[in-house]
């Protein structure tokens, strides 16, 4: 089709709030520095955030599990666990708030669930 612009189907458009978007810029960050570790003060530099803004969410990523706070000299943030073991999905789901994977809504959006 010449002219027409591919973009996703309405019900498959997907925004990310930016609290979510720190959330995976932190992980990221962490994750692809040397030693597997950053600061806070990094992290808002890097990608221009306000520290205070980083501060809430480091506390929720501690929180969930994603990452640990390493204290003292050398410390840090640090991946909770191996980069290959998070999962982005997993990690927006927690960060909006939403914990089921999938609808139980079945055909005409009644409930599936028993």
């Amino acid at each position: 089709m010449a002219g027409s612009s591919r973009t996703a189907p309405p019900e498959f458009d997907m925004r990310l709030t930016s609290y979510t978007d720190y959330c995976l810029r932190v992980l990221i960050y962490v994750a692809a520095h040397p030693e597997g570790r950053g600061t806070i003060a990094e992290i808002a530099q890097s990608y221009g955030i306000s520290e205070n803004h980083l501060v809430k969410v480091v506390h929720f990523l501690g929180k969930v599990g994603f990452l640990l706070n390493v204290r003292g000299r050398g410390g840090g943030l640090r991946l909770a666990r191996p980069a290959g073991e998070i999962n982005v999905g997993d990690v927006v789901r927690r960060a909006t708030g939403r914990r089921r994977k999938w609808s139980t809504a079945g055909p005409r959006g009644r409930s599936t669930r028993p």
